[in-house]
């Protein structure tokens, strides 16, 4: 059966082999697979980072603009996570110094 998915051989330094062991470890697969799954998870961030460079090359004043504009819209959506994760930390806080939660 034919499949869409190729083989290539990438060069790393020790360390980045040792990252990528040390989370095949902790997600229970092979080395390639994890390698892989990173590099599907991470596709987004490549090609907005090659558009990015072709328009640093053809326009630069446009794509430092919509790179602000992109961190901008990151530090918030940074934000709203850490506030999610900190309301949903805090009842179990109090639990461990003892106090009650509120239902």
């Amino acid at each position: 059966m034919p499949t869409n998915k190729h083989r290539v051989s990438v060069p790393m330094t020790s360390e980045t082999l040792e990252a990528f062991q040390q989370m095949a470890e902790v997600l229970g697969k092979s080395l390639a697979a994890t390698i892989a799954l990173w590099l599907e998870d991470t596709t987004d961030a490549v090609q907005l980072a090659s558009r990015t460079m072709a328009k640093l090359r053809t326009d630069p004043a446009r794509a430092i603009r919509e790179m602000h504009t992109f961190s901008g819209e990151l530090q918030i959506q940074l934000e709203e996570a850490r506030q999610e994760v900190e309301a949903k930390m805090k009842p179990q806080r109090t639990v461990e110094a003892g106090g009650e939660v509120a239902r």
